[in-house]
């Protein structure tokens, strides 16, 4: 494992001072960290732009505090999926 950049670095920091350091084994980014006195370690994804979409997303949940370590988010009963988007009927 290397350390990488995303986004201009290898370490974010979110508003409440929880850090987020960017990895890289093999072609895969993973973002590793501590979240609420616990250890956490992500898989972001294989190519930057993927990898730094959901870098962004993790550190918004982090800062919202709907952040569930990927352990946590397996027994979780409801999905955290996208909502789809309605179209507007305009008629």
């Amino acid at each position: 494992m290397i350390r990488a950049e995303l986004m201009g670095g290898h370490t974010h920091a979110t508003q409440d001072g929880v850090q987020v350091h960017v990895w890289q084994r093999g072609d895969t980014y993973l973002a590793r960290g501590s979240y609420e006195r616990e250890r956490f370690g992500e898989t972001l994804g294989q190519d930057p732009t993927t990898a730094t979409s959901r870098l962004r997303k993790l550190l918004t949940e982090i800062e919202d505090g709907s952040y569930l370590r990927p352990s946590e988010a397996r027994h979780r009963l409801l999905s955290n999926g996208k909502v789809p988007s309605l179209p507007c009927g305009n008629s």
